[in-house]
């Protein structure tokens, strides 16, 4: 959670100098580097560090239908889902719940390549921390449009890449 507030303290920096290097970036992961995709992300990255900041334990469970349930999802359109690490119900506006699955504790905490400082693109709790708080709608209500870094990677210049989930974890953290 601390190194994901970090992260996002970076971009919020960022994207307040708006250098070449900001509008690199934004390029690299929305294909913009204009006024308005700036103005875009900076209340998101706002809203991302106002809800990091207040998750504890608490906010974790395990990713059953009774918690989907009182996480305020309704029974049947829950947030289990099978195969993924975690998932929230993007409604929840209040508790700010985030429901883990087992394989959420079988990947690397950072998600580093070996011997760097630099993210790969493989899944990490950092990565999936992040994913799952742009859910939220009070955050960004993002959509899973494109799956994994790769494919937010390879759809950059979509239209939808802008509220896609993985790719504006993948901004935040700097992921080139």
């Amino acid at each position: 959670r601390d190194s994901a507030i970090s992260y996002s303290q970076d971009r919020h920096a960022e994207l307040l100098r708006w250098d070449e290097i900001s509008k690199a970036r934004t390029r690299r992961w929305f294909n913009s580097s204009d006024e308005e995709i700036r103005d875009y992300l900076l209340p998101i990255i706002d809203s991302v560090i106002r809800v990091l900041k207040t998750l504890t334990p608490e906010n974790f469970d395990y990713d059953t239908q009774e918690n989907s349930v009182r996480a305020g999802c309704l029974p049947g359109q829950g947030m289990v889902v099978t195969g993924v690490l975690a998932a929230v119900c993007p409604t929840d506006i209040v508790a700010h719940r985030i429901a883990i699955n087992m394989g959420f504790f079988e990947v690397p905490k950072m998600g580093y390549l070996y011997e760097s400082q630099s993210f790969g693109v493989r899944d990490s709790q950092l990565l999936t921390l992040l994913h799952e708080v742009m859910h939220f709608h009070d955050v960004a209500s993002s959509i899973d449009y494109f799956p994994g870094v790769n494919s937010a990677s390879r759809n950059f210049a979509d239209v939808k890449a802008k509220m896609n989930s993985d790719g504006l974890a993948a901004y935040i953290l700097a992921i080139a």
